[in-house]
């Protein structure tokens, strides 16, 4: 099993390796709402974030997994999205 699990993680951080295609708009998407949460976390702080998330409309997909990826990267120090 542990063979297995080596050859999985060999192949698969070699494929992400080799990934240098051009992003498209729901990985940009993506990023922009971690980016808009990251911001909001640096203004008001973590908690306010997630109740905004909750509260506020942020468009037809659900904002909590943004608030929270922004929110613990601005927690965590992160300063390069």
């Amino acid at each position: 099993m542990a063979g297995v699990i080596a050859v999985h993680l060999v192949v698969a951080g070699t494929w992400l390796g080799l990934d240098a295609g051009l992003k498209d708009g729901d990985e940009l998407g993506v990023l922009g709402a971690v980016e808009l949460f990251w911001g909001r976390s640096h203004e008001g702080g973590l908690l306010s974030t997630l109740v905004a998330s909750y509260v506020e409309n942020f468009g037809e997909f659900p904002a909590l997994h943004y608030a929270v990826t922004g929110g613990l990267s601005a927690l965590l120090g992160v300063d390069d999205l």
